[in-house]
C-alpha cells in the first residue's frame, strides 16, 4: 500500500512491427479502515482462561477484499507497536483482567493503521455457594415517575442450593444470559417464562397479529385448572426476530409435533397413554428400566408425570435452567467419554454422541443413580423438551442475540468440535444451539420419530438454533446429542 509501481506497456504485431513503448507511474492505494471496522462481539471465560471474539464489520466489505484480524496482547497498558509481534485469527484467548488487546487489519502484505484497543477489565467472577434455594432479583436505576431515579427490579431468578451465582456484568443479566456453576463445573443458564399456561382466551401470537402472547404450556383435553391437572407443550416457529405458535393442530392424538407423548410405530398411540405398538417405546423402555420402568404402559406415565412436574416448577419458580453447553458424557473414574454414564455440561469437552435417544433420556434424568443431581435437594435434571427448547428461544428474542435464533452460525466443519469452541454460536451465554451437534429433545413427531433441534457440524447442515429434525430414537448418529435441563424442585 502507498507504493509506487512503474508499468511499461509494448505492442507487437504479427509482423513484428512494434509500437512506441507506454509507461504510466501509479501507487497503490492506502488501506482506509476507520473506527468501526473491527468489532468486539464477545468477551467470556475466567480470569486466566478468557476469551475475547473480534469480526471485521460486515459493511466494510474488508474480509471479501481478503483482509483478516491479527492481534497483539500486552499484560499492562503497554502503546501499541506496529512493529511487535502479532498473532493471526478472530480470537483471543487465555486472557486475565488488565490485558490490553490491540487488533488490527491485514491481508499478509498491507496493514491498517486504524488499530482498535481492547482493555480487559473484567470477565465472569461467580459468588459464594448458595446453602439455600434463594430468589435473586436484578435491580437498575430507572427514571421514576416524578422525575428522579429511583432502584427498580428489571428481573427475578432463583438460585438453587449447591449452586454459585454469575456476579459480574458478563454473567449477571437476566436478560442476557444469567448462569450459575454448581461444585463440580456445571454451567446452566437461567430461562425465564412469563406466561406458563394457557389460560385458553389470550391471543396467541400468531403470523397474522402482533400479540407477544407466548405460553409454554396449556392443559391437555380434558383436564383444566380445576381438575388434575395434565399438561402439553406449546410449540413455536420461527422468522427472522419473530415466533408465532406452530399450529393449534399440534395436540397429544395427532401425529404431529406433540410432548408428552410415546412413539410406538402405531397410529393410535399419539399420546403418553399406550395403546398398542410393536417398535420404539413399545420394545425398548426396559432401557430405562433404572427409572423404574417395566412396561412402555409405565413409560408413558413416566414422562407425563415429568413434563408435569416441570410445568408445576416453571409456574412456581417463574422459570428453568438450561445446560450452558451441550450435554458430554463422563465415565465414574473422571473421564470424558461417550461409553460413560455421567453427564455434564461443561466447555472444551466432547459432546455426547453416537449413542440412542433411550441412553441420552436416561442418563440426563436425575432420578437416574449416577446422575449428579439424584441426591440434590434444590433441582432436579432432565433431557430438555420442545417447549423449553421453544421458550428458551423465545427468551434469545428479547435480548441482545436475536438476530442468530435464525441465522446460520457455528461449527458446520464437518467435524464434531469440543463444546464451547465456536464464539459465533453464543445465545445469551448460551454455546453451541445451532452448530457442533443436533440435540435431541423429548418431543414426539408422527408414530416413529423424535425431535432433535438446532444444527449440526455436518458440513451440508446449515441450519439454525430454531431448525427442528425428526429420527428414530434407536439411531446412533455422530451429529446427535442433547443438552440437559434444570428445574427447581
Amino acid at each position: 500500500q502507498g507504493q509506487t509501481y512503474y508499468i511499461r506497456v509494448e505492442a507487437v504485431n504479427g509482423v513484428n512491427k512494434k509500437a512506441e513503448v507506454y509507461t504510466e507511474a501509479i501507487i497503490t492505494d492506502v488501506l482506509e479502515a476507520e473506527k468501526g471496522a473491527i468489532d468486539n462481539e464477545k468477551v467470556y471465560g475466567e480470569d486466566g482462561t478468557g476469551t475475547a471474539y473480534f469480526t471485521i464489520n460486515s459493511e466494510t466489505g474488508l474480509e471479501e477484499q481478503g483482509y483478516y484480524l491479527e492481534h497483539q496482547v500486552t499484560e499492562t497498558d503497554e502503546p501499541y507497536n506496529p512493529d511487535g509481534t502479532f498473532t493471526k485469527g478472530d480470537t483471543v484467548t487465555g486472557l486475565s483482567v488488565g490485558d490490553i488487546i490491540y487488533t488490527r487489519l491485514s491481508d499478509g502484505k498491507n496493514i491498517s493503521e486504524y488499530y482498535k484497543t481492547t482493555a480487559i477489565i473484567e470477565l465472569e467472577e461467580y459468588s459464594e455457594t448458595y446453602n439455600t434455594t434463594q430468589i435473586y432479583e436484578e435491580k437498575q436505576i430507572l427514571p421514576s415517575e416524578d422525575g428522579g431515579n429511583e432502584e427498580t427490579v428489571v428481573g427475578t431468578a432463583y438460585i438453587p442450593a449447591g449452586f454459585k451465582r454469575g456476579t459480574s456484568s458478563l454473567v449477571n443479566s437476566i436478560k442476557n444470559g444469567l448462569v450459575i456453576k454448581d461444585e463440580q463445573g456445571n454451567e446452566y443458564v437461567w430461562i425465564p417464562v412469563e406466561n406458563v399456561v394457557y389460560d385458553g382466551k389470550t391471543e396467541l401470537a400468531t403470523s397474522g397479529n402482533s400479540s407477544t402472547y407466548k405460553p409454554f404450556a396449556r392443559y391437555q383435553r380434558g383436564y383444566n385448572q380445576d381438575t388434575e391437572q395434565y399438561y402439553e407443550g406449546m410449540l413455536y416457529n420461527y422468522n427472522g426476530i419473530m415466533s408465532y405458535v406452530l399450529s393449534q393442530d399440534n395436540l397429544l392424538g395427532t401425529s404431529n409435533y406433540r410432548e408428552p407423548s410415546l412413539i410406538t410405530n402405531s397410529t393410535t398411540t399419539y399420546s403418553w397413554v399406550y395403546n398398542t405398538g410393536d417398535n420404539y417405546d413399545a420394545t425398548n423402555y426396559g432401557k430405562l428400566s433404572e427409572l423404574g420402568i417395566s412396561t412402555a404402559t409405565e413409560m408413558g406415565e413416566y414422562i407425563n408425570d415429568q413434563y408435569t412436574e416441570i410445568v408445576e416448577s416453571i409456574a412456581k419458580y417463574g422459570g428453568f435452567y438450561v445446560g450452558r453447553y451441550e450435554t458430554s458424557l463422563y465415565t465414574e473414574e473422571g473421564a470424558n467419554s461417550t461409553n460413560g454414564t455421567v453427564v455434564k455440561s461443561v466447555a472444551n469437552q466432547t459432546p455426547m454422541a453416537s449413542v440412542d435417544w433411550y441412553k441420552m433420556y436416561l442418563s440426563q434424568d436425575s432420578k437416574y443413580e449416577k446422575n449428579p443431581y439424584n441426591t440434590s435437594t434444590s433441582v432436579n435434571s432432565s433431557m430438555i423438551w420442545g417447549s423449553q427448547w421453544d421458550a428458551m428461544l423465545n427468551y434469545i428474542l428479547e435480548g441482545t442475540d436475536k438476530d442468530k435464533v435464525t441465522a446460520i452460525t457455528g461449527n458446520h466443519t464437518g467435524t464434531r468440535a469440543s463444546t464451547g469452541q465456536f464464539e459465533s454460536d453464543i445465545m445469551n451465554n448460551i454455546f453451541d444451539l445451532s452448530s457442533n451437534v443436533r440435540e435431541w429433545t423429548v418431543q414426539a413427531n408422527s408414530s416413529l420419530y423424535r425431535v432433535a433441534r438446532g444444527g449440526s457440524s455436518y458440513i451440508e447442515d446449515y441450519y439454525p438454533a430454531s431448525n427442528r429434525i425428526s429420527s428414530i430414537p434407536t439411531s446412533t448418529s455422530y451429529f446427535f446429542g442433547s443438552r440437559l435441563a434444570l428445574y427447581v424442585k
